[in-house]
């Protein structure tokens, strides 16, 4: 496999190293092809038909594909809180998303309405300084009568034994993820105003599942590869 990457950065260095990759040449964006076969590329936060957050998304289609965009940052972070739920029919309100830090927002419409998000958001900041982890808190009404075991098993059946994204019960502190290739994330039902409402909190690198290992995690789908191939638990430095 030859593949092409910025020079110097880290998803040319995570390619280096990755078993399955014999060359890595320096170029602006991320295309790979066999030894014999044709060039393919992988993009962050564009918005086409091959597209969206891995564990939401049927692999058989991208096998195939000439090309794949990962979600901008901002975009993955509420996939993973969001993409569980929106299609049950249990939300009854609008949603709040509150990061950490401002992120670009030019894919997040199109995502959120991939998997089912009507309504108006409200996109807030709360600056807090993470180092290089993001966080997002999404607040969004649910049926009063919802059981918290029921909002448990939708997440668990969507995201659970993913390698790259994880639930946690414990503490919330951003050495979860902080170097790490994945993201965390948990949930908390309380009453609201008007029902209840569902806190989901995630927080993950800005080059670990909201960067650069997502796209070699999208790399090996593409390619048919195991999909932790070449991602390394601590990303390098």
């Amino acid at each position: 496999m030859i593949a092409q990457a910025p020079e110097g950065s880290l998803l040319a260095r995570l390619l280096e190293s990755h078993p399955k990759v014999e060359q890595v040449l320096p170029g602006p964006g991320f295309f790979f092809q066999p030894t014999e076969g044709w060039s393919r590329s992988i993009t962050p936060g564009v918005e086409q038909d091959q597209s969206g957050l891995l564990e939401l998304v049927d692999n058989n289609p991208i096998v195939c594909a000439d090309s794949f965009s990962v979600p901008s940052p901002a975009s993955t972070l509420a996939l993973i809180a969001f993409g569980p739920i929106f299609r049950t029919g249990l939300t009854c309100g609008d949603p709040v998303l509150q990061y950490s830090r401002p992120l670009a927002l030019l894919d997040l419409g199109f995502h959120l309405e991939r998997v089912g998000v009507q309504g108006e958001l409200t996109v807030d900041v709360d600056r807090v300084d993470l180092g290089s982890v993001v966080a997002l808190n999404v607040f969004v009404p649910v049926r009063e009568e919802e059981d918290p075991s029921l909002l448990d098993d939708l997440y668990h059946e969507a995201l659970g034994g993913k390698p790259f994204v994880r639930r946690t019960d414990g503490d919330w502190d951003t050495s979860l993820v902080s170097g790490r290739p994945w993201a965390v994330y948990d949930l908390r039902l309380s009453p609201g105003e008007s029902g209840a409402l569902l806190t989901i909190r995630v927080m993950a690198d800005l080059h670990g599942k909201i960067g650069e290992a997502q796209m070699i995690h999208a790399f090996n789908v593409m390619s048919g590869f195991e999909e932790t191939l070449g991602i390394p638990e601590t990303l390098p430095a």
